[in-house]
């Protein structure tokens, strides 16, 4: 359970949250700006596509790798994937990340930019976007899984062996290895 929950929090906090003391005064108002659109933005049901998505990828090597859960593979993955789901469905964890996602827009944003896509996004074209870009992203995921194959031959092989004899070369792997 604390190599789940660290590995959950690892994977969560990859978002470089930090945001600058440039002119503090202008910082809130850009937080603020920033946390009206993700007011506008922000999707819980975007998060639980998300969890059916990451849950297997991410469990089910923990769980399949330990003998004692090995039998209880799958049902351990929709187990955690749906606890996760509902917690993050919460009220207060939700707030937490529309927060979440206001200091990554103040970082990569200016006011003026904040301002433009909010104004975007209250459009009848913005709102569809809105809508309708989690599924296109849901799509895309599944048509890439279908291209996978392709997508692995035009040079996987070749980019593995050449990063991995530079890691050979600079010591991070001995210079024997063999996959």
């Amino acid at each position: 359970m604390k190599l789940l929950k660290t590995l959950l929090i690892c994977t969560l906090i990859a978002l470089p949250l930090t945001h600058s003391t440039e002119s503090h005064a202008k910082d809130n108002e850009r937080l603020k700006i920033a946390y009206e659109m993700a007011e506008i933005t922000y999707d819980p049901s975007q998060f639980g596509q998300a969890w059916d998505v990451l849950a297997p990828a991410m469990l089910e090597g923990v769980f399949k790798a330990d003998p004692k859960t090995k039998k209880y593979g799958n049902a351990l993955t929709k187990l955690f994937a749906d606890s996760l789901r509902e917690t993050f469905n919460e009220k207060k964890n939700q707030q937490i990340m529309k927060s979440v996602f206001a200091r990554v827009y103040a970082a990569e944003f200016n006011k003026k930019e904040l301002m433009d896509i909010i104004a975007f996004y209250k459009t009848d074209t913005g709102k569809k976007c809105i809508k309708r870009l989690p599924v296109v992203m849901s799509r895309a995921q599944q048509e890439v899984v279908l291209v996978m194959d392709q997508i692995i031959g035009n040079g996987f092989e070749k980019n593995l062996k050449a990063n991995m004899e530079i890691m050979k070369k600079n010591g991070t792997l001995p210079a024997d290895f063999k996959l």
